[in-house]
């Protein structure tokens, strides 16, 4: 499918001051990977021509796609559940909880500059949703921690999604563990401290907290984080990694 938008119409219905270059990044934004196929100008006649991966809009298909890839995943085969994202998505394009799930398995493959797009693309569609500022957050947070300007994004989009949702005891676990990357003990602490408090069933942030404690040489502290971790649950990722840091520890801890 194809169409084409004079910019007189993109700048009376949107307000664009920037002309073609800007209409063009606006259409990117929301259309986007995996929809987009071509976007072309026409800076003469004024005219963007869009051409889109031919597909019509089908909820109920979308979200068969939607479920079968969340299965997939779940059995932990990211990168076949990929392409059922990316087919759930061209068939609801205005869904942002399916382009959500889309930016999550390519956070999880570690494309980052198309999570980054696909949590973008979410945040246009709905501003007010958490779970994509902190998609994004992690699009950028998840690069070498060598490259602060990176790391300190991640931090603006974590505060972002805390700023949506004050009690996202998400956001604010990725928040310190984040500064706990950059060597920020204490201010990570803080944040692991309110995310335990806001779920403290969930082991993430009392794995968090331990390492942190780790990075301290705090060990008896590390140690009851570890403990409480492990009996939370021992058999989940998070409690195995606990029980080895247990045992370890307790080795010189009597």
């Amino acid at each position: 499918m194809q169409i084409i938008i004079p910019i007189e119409s993109l700048n009376r219905d949107y307000q664009f001051e920037g002309g073609l270059d800007a209409a063009v990044e606006y259409i990117k934004s929301i259309y986007g990977y995996p929809l987009l196929n071509q976007v072309s100008l026409d800076r003469e006649q004024e005219l963007i021509s869009v051409t889109f991966y031919d597909q019509e809009i089908d909820y109920e298909q979308s979200q068969q796609k939607l479920n079968e890839a969340i299965k997939v995943i779940g059995e932990g085969k990211p990168r076949i559940a990929l392409s059922l994202f990316e087919e759930a998505v061209k068939l609801d394009p205005f869904n942002d909880l399916t382009r959500r799930n889309l930016g999550s398995c390519l956070l999880e493959l570690e494309e980052l500059d198309l999570a980054k797009q696909v949590f973008e693309s979410c945040l246009y569609i709905n501003d007010k949703d958490a779970y994509s500022w902190i998609g994004l957050g992690n699009s950028f947070a998840k690069r070498p921690a060598n490259n602060l300007e990176n790391i300190y994004k991640g931090i603006f989009y974590f505060e972002k999604a805390i700023e949506k949702n004050p009690e996202s005891f998400l956001a604010i676990n990725n928040l310190a563990a984040t500064y706990s990357r950059i060597g920020n003990q204490q201010k990570a602490i803080e944040l692991f401290n309110q995310a335990i408090e806001l779920s403290p069933k969930d082991q993430r942030p009392l794995l968090g907290r331990a390492f942190t404690y780790l990075e301290l040489n705090h060990l008896s502290k590390a140690k009851a984080d570890f403990q409480a971790c492990y009996e939370l649950s021992g058999s989940t990722e998070q409690g195995k990694m606990a029980g080895q840091y247990l045992n370890e520890l307790s080795k010189i801890i009597k």
